[in-house]
């Protein structure tokens, strides 16, 4: 079978994310931007201190009698002064300072661009007729793990794999396999099992729709692997869970780099706006029969997981600006309130779009209404 993993589409990006990791990339970025305000500040200082000698600045005829303790010259009105240097290095050493780290951050930037721009299509090439073309950036990732230590074609290669890549890590997560015991399974029962890759790369082929998928992958192991077929069904996993949970983490992975992205339109919808909280207005009546969610949302420790998708729906449904009412149903314990508490979070955070920015969500006490008021008329 044509197999040549030298041609993959998103090879140059795993080499640059082995020898150069986002968590790397990360670090370095803080502390270049750190030091360009350091170094920027003494630039100017500096910069100041030389082309800004010392002199006097002309003033007003009436000025001078109104200022007692500056000194001023007699015969030319004006207010002397200096700018002394006190920095221990050259101005010109902080001046090269200053453009070495700012080119070491261009070159960070170029190179999160590049990464950015590679990976911004995830799918493979479909039927093209070197099937390393085919895969997408999630299968490539895990078989990049699995290869680049050795060069064998066997699969034993890839079954190490999804215990050392992350995506791979992630998979055991979601399928409830722990990573210790994947890996002892492996030590015990896999040592000196070889299956051609051909073979392998067939069955992957036979059950691809289109590129292929890291579910893909891990299903041609369920059904290709004995021993890796024993694993799975001992956690009770079948291939359609197994696809289903392999489509779960790719989403996750594209959700995340989404995220990164903050220059796309939905992205830069969700940049906190500045001084958002001068916006609010009084809301006596409001306030008297109700309380304002926000302080209880952010006290609220609950981290959600698997609640995105809900939020973006109540988000959505709240732009319009025609029929914006919302009923959430579900039974106790369900979420309801989670869910709800999500959206106020981000309302305060203000990453939200620009419709909800300012906005504030409140409970009403039916009770207290009801208390208040004396008639039915007077409840309306």
């Amino acid at each position: 079978m044509n197999f040549n993993f030298s041609s993959n589409p998103f090879l140059g990006v795993l080499v640059l994310e082995r020898i150069f990791p986002e968590r790397q990339r990360r670090l370095w970025r803080a502390v270049s931007a750190a030091l360009l305000v350091v170094v920027g500040f003494a630039a100017v200082y500096a910069a100041l201190s030389i082309w800004l000698p010392s002199g006097a600045v002309p003033l007003p005829s009436s000025l001078p009698g109104l200022i007692s303790n500056v000194p001023i010259s007699s015969t030319s009105q004006a207010i002397t002064f200096s700018i002394p240097y006190v920095l221990p290095f050259s101005p010109y050493i902080i001046f090269g300072l200053l453009l070495i780290i700012a080119a070491f951050r261009l070159k960070l930037v170029a190179l999160d661009a590049y990464l950015r721009s590679r990976t911004y299509e995830a799918r493979g090439i479909p039927m093209d007729e070197n099937i390393a073309r085919r895969f997408n950036l999630y299968a490539s990732r895990l078989w990049y793990v699995g290869t680049r230590v050795s060069l064998r074609r066997s699969i034993n290669n890839i079954l190490w794999a999804i215990v050392d890549a992350d995506i791979g890590r992630e998979l055991l997560v979601r399928l409830g396999i722990p990573h210790n015991l994947y890996r002892e399974f492996l030590a015990g029962e896999v040592h000196g099992e070889d299956i051609p890759l051909d073979d392998f790369l067939r069955e992957v082929v036979q059950s691809a729709e289109g590129d292929i998928r890291l579910g893909d992958i891990a299903a041609a192991l369920f059904r290709l692997h004995p021993h890796m077929n024993e694993i799975f069904l001992r956690y009770r996993l079948n291939e359609d869970v197994i696809r289903e949970a392999a489509a779960w983490v790719e989403k996750i992975e594209h959700d995340r780099d989404r995220r990164r992205r903050w220059w796309l339109r939905d992205q830069l919808g969700r940049i906190p706006g500045i001084a958002k909280t001068w916006a609010h207005g009084y809301t006596v009546t409001i306030e008297r029969f109700g309380y304002n969610l926000e302080n209880q949302a952010l006290e609220d420790r609950v981290i959600l997981i698997g609640r995105q998708k809900e939020i973006e729906m109540l988000e959505t449904a709240l732009r319009k600006q025609v029929g914006a009412n919302i009923l959430i149903v579900g039974e106790a314990g369900t979420g309801k309130r989670t869910i709800l508490h999500g959206l106020v979070r981000l309302i305060a955070s203000g990453k939200v779009f620009p419709e909800l920015e300012h906005k504030r969500v409140f409970q009403i006490s039916p009770s207290a209404i009801i208390a208040e008021g004396k008639t039915e008329g007077g409840v309306e």
